[in-house]
């Protein structure tokens, strides 16, 4: 596998994880304005 390939792979891995953090954190916010059960996990953040 070249450099590039790699590059290539390792871009395509950090923008699904990326898209992985953003879905999963939009779907604890509408998961706690449903329940209110949820707020604590609504405050806990990914640290950046």
């Amino acid at each position: 596998m070249g450099a590039g390939d790699q590059v290539a792979c390792m871009s395509v891995v950090a923008l699904f994880s990326l898209a992985l953090i953003v879905t999963s954190s939009l779907f604890v916010q509408s998961r706690a304005a449903k329940s209110p059960a949820m707020l604590a996990a609504q405050q806990v953040r990914a640290p950046f």
